[in-house]
């Protein structure tokens, strides 16, 4: 099993350290206000009091034996630093850090960060994307030209089977997955479907391709 350790349990943090409890990781949560500590300490057993900037402190509570810290403190330049410093000389294998802008990102990632995440950023966008295309119920984004969407099957497709629409051929994209009610497990989900497969109404696909090509699916070109 995984073991995290998460600096600064703020909204964002708390989020991700909760969320990895949930799932059943080992979780470490840390942070300088003890009201907060409190606070959370219900649904993250392993919540600490400590600076996340103080290497004695880390040192001590053993943050150099975990696989993965990730640091929230992102509204503290220095503190989002320090940290970030010290996680990396202790001998932390994976320091996920939490920045404001790419230029406090770019700092980031010159003393060791393995990875900079910018939440706010990230929500906006996806947000930005639902608004414009609502019937794109989830993205993942895994380069600037591929993704992997869920969305809803196009109206022309239903009464359709996969082989009889020619989705690889004609669009250049694989269909990894179904959710139709009834279908597959018992949350409707039917991985790797058979080119028999017939559209239904209702039915949600996720596909993976090329932006470009997933588009001209979704809107039937």
């Amino acid at each position: 099993m995984k073991r995290y350790i998460v600096i600064g349990v703020g909204q964002f943090g708390f989020s991700v350290a909760r969320t990895l409890v949930e799932l059943g990781c080992d979780v470490l949560a840390i942070d300088q206000d003890e009201g907060r500590v409190q606070e959370i300490s219900d649904l993250i057993p392993h919540s600490v009091v400590a600076n996340g900037t103080d290497e004695k402190a880390m040192r001590a509570l053993g943050a150099q034996e975990y696989d993965t810290a990730i640091v929230t403190c992102g509204e503290s330049l220095e503190n989002s630093i320090l940290a970030t410093v010290i996680l990396r000389e202790i001998g932390v294998p994976e320091v996920i850090v939490k920045a404001v802008n790419p230029k406090h990102g770019d700092i980031l990632k010159r003393i060791g960060a393995t990875k900079v995440i910018y939440p706010e950023q990230e929500m906006g966008e996806h947000l930005a994307n639902h608004l414009v295309n609502p019937d794109i119920l989830q993205e993942i984004a895994l380069s600037r030209v591929h993704s992997i969407k869920e969305l809803s099957i196009p109206e022309e497709l239903i009464g359709e089977s996969i082989l009889e629409g020619n989705i690889r051929a004609k669009y250049g994209i694989t269909i990894l997955a179904i959710r139709s009610q009834g279908a597959g497990d018992k949350e409707g989900l039917l991985l790797s479907p058979p080119p028999t497969y017939v559209f239904k109404e209702g039915d949600l696909v996720v596909l993976f391709g090329k932006n470009e090509d997933i588009e001209n699916f979704r809107e039937g070109r």
